[in-house]
C-alpha cells in the first residue's frame, strides 16, 4: 500500500511540474542581436576591450576596429587607427600564411616587420598595415 502511494507521488510530481512549465515560458523575453557580441567582462585572455562597447572576441572578429582596445602584449590600452592593421592583427595574418614562431621585429612606421619560420627556414616578413600586403626578405 505504501509503495503504491510513493509511486503515484513520484510520477505525478514531475508531470505537475511539466504542466506548469508553459505558463512560466509564456512570460519569457528573448532579445536577438546581430553583429559583434560585446561583454562587460573579459571572457577569455584574448578578448579585446573596445571603448564604449565592451569586451569582444578578437580572433572571431578580427576586422572589427575602432578607437581603442585592451592590448594582449603589454596589458595596456592601445590606440587603433581605422583602416590600419594593428601589430597583433598583422602578426596573426603572418601566422595564417604558414609561418610559426612569429616574433615581432618592428611595429612602428609604414611597414611592420616580423621574423618567422616556414619550411624549416627563418624569414623576415614585412606587412603593409594599410593594405595588408605581405612580402618576405
Amino acid at each position: 500500500m505504501f509503495s503504491k502511494a510513493l509511486l503515484i507521488c513520484a510520477v505525478s510530481l514531475p508531470l505537475g511540474l511539466i504542466g506548469s512549465a508553459p505558463a512560466a515560458l509564456a512570460h519569457t523575453n528573448v532579445d536577438i542581436h546581430f553583429g559583434v557580441p560585446f561583454y562587460s567582462y573579459q571572457v577569455r585572455p584574448y578578448y579585446r576591450y573596445h571603448r564604449d562597447y565592451g569586451w569582444y572576441d578578437a580572433y572571431r572578429y578580427p576586422r572589427f576596429r575602432g578607437g581603442a582596445y585592451y592590448g594582449d602584449d603589454d596589458d595596456d590600452y592601445v590606440a587603433a587607427y581605422p583602416g590600419r592593421l594593428t601589430c597583433g592583427e598583422a602578426r596573426r595574418r603572418v601566422r595564417e600564411h604558414g609561418f610559426y614562431h612569429v616574433q615581432t621585429r618592428d611595429c612602428y612606421g609604414r611597414t611592420y616587420a616580423f621574423d618567422g619560420i616556414r619550411d624549416g627556414h627563418w624569414a623576415t616578413i614585412f606587412v603593409n598595415p594599410y593594405s595588408g600586403q605581405m612580402w618576405k626578405d
